[in-house]
C-alpha cells in the first residue's frame, strides 16, 4: 500500500467510520428498548400471575435450595 491512498481517501474513510458509528449505536438503541419493553411485559405478566394465585388460595414460596434440620 502507498503512503498516499489514506491520506487521499481519508476524508471518506472517515465519513464510513462515522457513519458505521451511528448505525451501531442506532441498532443499539432499538434494542435496548424491545429489551426494556419485554421485561416490562413479562413483569407485568408475573406480577399478575402472583397476584392471582395469591387471591386463590395458594402461596407461591421461592426456593432457597436444600435446607439442613
Amino acid at each position: 500500500m502507498r503512503p498516499w491512498f489514506p491520506s487521499k481517501h481519508e476524508a471518506d474513510i472517515d465519513r464510513h467510520i462515522d457513519e458505521t458509528r451511528s448505525t451501531v449505536g442506532d441498532v443499539a438503541v432499538r434494542y435496548a428498548a424491545k429489551a426494556t419493553a419485554y421485561v416490562k411485559q413479562n413483569f407485568a405478566a408475573v406480577m399478575a400471575s402472583l397476584q392471582e394465585a395469591q387471591a386463590g388460595g395458594r402461596v407461591l414460596r421461592a426456593s432457597t435450595g436444600p435446607t439442613l434440620h
